[in-house]
């Protein structure tokens, strides 16, 4: 692949390290740039510890798909790829080819189109930041957290459907508790701490039946 413009670059900071986002075109920056808003830092002239460059092109996409002879089911699923060595890491999920050599820490998002399905522009890169946190030794996790300041934080696990989602939300609406994620978040097994990577939550028609002020505030 040939990278060769930014349309956008933002800098982040998380887990204490410096973070890269570069987009190739405007449209994708504007659907996942947002997850990353409360983590973002003044541009800086140093060489981040992991750069994700990001774009997408449909035809390239298809092509690239047909050439390595991934099925429809496989682009829609999951398919692992085994490269050159183990400092690499590859993976088609959800209609996009993620890539990070864990060395450097030079990752790619390669994108179908600019819409993404929902799960991904609210937690983007999943795949890369899994591997690439860790090699860290942190984890990231599928979980919500909630917290209380002066006793700490609770991770809600449970299968799909089971409330992790409106139970984590309702902190929003609650002054003694502290929002920390409602999808995905990442834990520090060394110091006993859990961080909050995404700035999003998703409401869906269950949520806002049972928190009706957090759907009010969304359509404001």
């Amino acid at each position: 692949f040939a990278f060769t413009a930014h349309a956008s670059t933002a800098d982040i900071q998380f887990a204490g390290a410096h973070i890269r986002l570069s987009y190739a075109q405007e449209d994708l920056n504007a659907a996942l740039s947002p997850a990353f808003n409360h983590l973002k830092v003044e541009p800086s002239s140093s060489v981040p510890e992991l750069h994700i460059r990001a774009w997408h092109n449909a035809d390239l996409y298809k092509a690239l798909a047909s050439e390595i002879g991934l099925t429809n089911q496989d682009q829609t699923e999951r398919a692992v790829f085994r490269l050159n060595n183990e400092n690499e890491f590859g993976v088609w999920l959800d209609d996009a080819f993620y890539y990070l050599n864990k060395t450097t820490g030079a990752a790619i998002y390669f994108g179908h189109d600019a819409a993404p399905n929902q799960p991904t522009w609210g937690s983007p890169f999943i795949p890369i930041l899994h591997a690439w946190l860790f090699a860290r030794s942190y984890s990231l996790i599928h979980s919500a957290a909630i917290a209380l300041p002066e006793t700490g934080a609770a991770l809600l696990v449970g299968p799909g459907g089971s409330g992790k989602s409106t139970t984590a939300l309702s902190a929003l609406t609650d002054p003694d508790f502290l929002f920390v994620s409602e999808d995905y978040c990442v834990v520090d097994p060394t110091q006993t701490e859990v961080l909050n990577i995404y700035a999003s939550g998703k409401l869906d028609e269950q949520s806002t039946r049972w928190l009706p002020e957090l759907d009010r505030a969304r359509r404001e």
